[in-house]
């Protein structure tokens, strides 16, 4: 059977924010037993732990640059993941290869970041396209490709019955139902490819769009979904919207606010950040900027964030901070009194906003 397969155009990777002490780096000698490692625990086929069984998986394969191994370190030195950048026959494409996080790893918010982080450097190596193949049980896989920009491509007579189900499985919306709403998707010819992947005449889903909060519905649970469902209540009862459908930056009249995600991992995190575009341009009060103080987020210069100086040094608000990531103040799981703060930091903006 055909493995599933899927492809990402060339837009900008957005700032890719690593927990704190993790970072990416690419293969040195001796890596290859936890890389290894890593790719048992995401069942990809290995079955021993080995440098020979490395070598001949990946440095004699003359389509891997030993570079291009990408793996995920931890705070405490390990390596954690691995993530790989493979070459492929079309010139202007790069695939996504050989994608593991070890077991004790999992569910920390790590798998979007490293796909982000592997996007990136095959952007930065000048592709326009780049691809993956899958399989329809790897769900938690799938819904890292789709949140990383990654589409669809129905290559197969059965692809569209199966994308369906595993839609279906994740929550989203089906996929028959985006193909056929011309205001929802646009499609494409997709050149044909070696592997049998991407034949000619496929239908490309580029655009597929997801309502922010219908993805916080499918990846919280619980109490942190109660909070996030009552903090889009409110941006949306001040007049505060995504920029789109699907974008995950809440704006008022123009003015960038806040970037909220949902992980979509087993820990069940979401998060929002901010940077001073916004907040500089008005007063605000001792107690806010006590309040952005408390949770500027500081960087380790390894997060792979292509937007800020890397750990650099920065004034806020009259206070300066050292090593300054590029969201500057960052919240995790905001509930209880952060999240009412988080609120009177949004109505001071909006005031400031109307009034000026």
């Amino acid at each position: 059977m055909h493995q599933l397969y899927m492809v990402r155009n060339n837009d900008p990777v957005s700032a890719i924010t690593f927990p704190v002490g993790y970072f990416m780096r690419s293969y040195q000698e001796g890596d290859g037993p936890d890389w290894c490692e890593c790719c048992i625990e995401g069942s990809l086929g290995i079955d021993e732990i080995s440098e020979e069984l490395f070598n001949k998986k990946m440095l004699n394969d003359e389509s891997v640059n030993p570079a291009n191994i990408f793996f995920l370190i931890s705070p405490c030195g390990e390596i954690a993941g691995t993530i790989t950048y493979d070459y492929a026959p079309q010139e202007d494409t790069g695939t996504i290869h050989m994608v593991g996080i070890k077991k004790k790893y999992q569910g920390r918010g790590l798998a979007l970041p490293m796909q982000l982080y592997a996007v990136q450097k095959i952007l930065e190596d000048g592709k326009t396209k780049i691809d993956l193949t899958t399989d329809d049980w790897r769900l938690p896989a799938i819904k890292t490709y789709l949140n990383a920009g990654f589409k669809p491509v129905y290559h197969h007579p059965d692809m569209e019955e199966r994308w369906q189900k595993v839609m279906e499985q994740l929550y989203y919306p089906l996929i028959s139902k985006v193909i056929s709403g011309g205001n929802f998707t646009d499609t494409m010819e997709v050149e044909n490819t070696e592997n049998g992947c991407g034949k000619g005449g496929d239908r490309y889903i580029l655009n597929t769009r997801f309502a922010v909060e219908d993805v916080f519905e499918k990846n919280l649970s619980s109490d942190r979904l109660k909070n996030a469902q009552a903090l889009f209540a409110f941006f949306k009862a001040n007049g505060i919207t995504p920029e789109t459908i699907d974008s995950d930056c809440w704006n008022y009249k123009g003015n960038g606010l806040f970037v909220i995600h949902a992980y979509g991992d087993d820990d069940n995190n979401w998060f929002m950040y901010g940077n001073l575009d916004t907040w500089e341009k008005y007063p605000i009060t001792d107690g806010m900027k006590e309040f952005i103080w408390e949770n500027i987020r500081l960087c380790t210069g390894q997060c792979g964030c292509p937007n800020w100086p890397r750990g650099g040094n920065r004034m806020v608000f009259g206070k300066e901070f050292k090593s300054v990531c590029s969201s500057v103040f960052f919240f995790q799981n905001p509930e209880g009194e952060t999240l009412e703060n988080i609120k009177k930091l949004v109505l001071l903006a909006k005031n400031n906003i109307d009034n000026r």
